[in-house]
């Protein structure tokens, strides 16, 4: 297994906090890899929900699915274009990117471990589980992820039926 160049360097840390400090002349304390999914992604997330909750009422973890296979574009769905002629596939990523992004704050919120490894996909994790959620969308357009097996992960997350546009999202 070929290793990372950043191992060709020694005192990484103190390299870092350097550079950072170069960049934008602030002191932040540094945080590890491991602590940057609670620490940085779910704010974000969070705040992406509270913006985009007016757009997602009715939206439930069991809907997604007839929503994945409807001929209506999720990014009009989402308000993030006026009409299907003009849905864009950057609209229809950041569709994606939104469900994605409460996807992981509600499976979060029920005991999901987040992995947030430099580089790879976002992933949640519990027992033997694991699954990325900003693929469900394309995985349940697909067939690669069936309804049944979305909708008893959502069942057993006590997910299921959570309205997207009514959830308290925690700061």
């Amino acid at each position: 297994m070929d290793l990372p160049a950043i191992t060709l360097l020694e005192g990484v840390a103190e390299l870092e906090g350097k550079l950072f400090h170069f960049l934008t002349s602030s002191d932040l304390k540094p945080i590890g890899w491991e602590d940057v999914p609670e620490k940085v992604f779910l704010p974000a997330w969070t705040e992406l929900a509270r913006d985009q909750a007016g757009y997602l009422h009715g939206i439930t973890p069991a809907t997604l699915p007839m929503l994945a296979t409807s001929d209506k574009s999720l990014a009009v769905r989402l308000k993030l274009a006026e009409t299907e002629e003009n849905a864009s596939m950057e609209d229809e990523a950041r569709a994606t990117e939104i469900i994605g992004s409460i996807l992981c704050i509600l499976f979060h919120s029920k005991g999901w471990k987040i992995d947030a490894s430099p580089g790879a996909s976002v992933f949640l994790h519990k027992d033997a589980i694991s699954f990325c959620p900003f693929q469900v969308i394309q995985q349940l357009k697909s067939g690669t992820l069936s309804a049944e097996e979305w909708t008893e992960r959502c069942n057993s997350a006590g997910i299921a039926d959570i309205n997207f546009g009514e959830f308290k999202v925690e700061a």
